[in-house]
């Protein structure tokens, strides 16, 4: 069975449109996507899954940072990390985000264990609504002599471009 010349040329000229259709929304809602920079000195854990600490962005103001889930340090610089979903709930004066990260926690020379990975703010209270679903990526750093620390903690937006191709969580 033969496609006739003008049929497969209407085809891919279509293909080309929606093509560059879904190119321009992706790069007109990464354009206007708001830029997000929540730190926090240090998070202690209070419970075997659970992380809390105060927390500042230049955006929103001081808050309160809660992270739940497992965390799994590496005995060897060679492990291969498995990333663990982390669930992250910051609270600030005008309003809360809540979110997931898939993080992975890789042991670096020195015996530092360093965070890592890809997120997404997943609601919002109805103030923060303009930062529902933007992309984030987490980084932090706990000493392998203090397994119930990290500091400083960091969530940025926009995200690293490695992060493209990586399903938040």
């Amino acid at each position: 069975m033969s496609i006739p010349k003008r049929s497969l040329r209407g085809a891919v000229a279509a293909s080309a449109v929606a093509l560059m259709a879904a190119t321009t929304t992706t790069a007109a809602l990464a354009a206007t996507a708001p830029k997000l920079h929540i730190r926090a000195a240090t998070l202690t854990r209070v419970a075997p899954t659970t992380w809390r600490g105060a927390a500042s962005s230049p955006q929103l103001g001081n808050g309160q940072l809660t992270l739940t889930g497992p965390v799994t340090f590496l005995p060897t610089q060679n492990a291969d990390p498995k990333p663990g979903a982390l669930r992250f709930r910051v609270t600030f004066g005008r309003g809360w985000l809540r979110g997931c990260i898939a993080n992975s926690v890789f042991l670096r020379p020195g015996n530092r264990q360093v965070w890592d990975g890809p997120g997404r703010i997943t609601s919002t209270s109805s103030s923060l609504r303009r930062y529902r679903d933007v992309h984030v990526h987490d980084g932090g750093l706990t000493p392998g002599s203090d397994l119930a620390h990290v500091a400083p903690f960091v969530m940025d937006s926009p995200v690293p471009a490695r992060d493209a191709h990586q399903a938040p969580c």
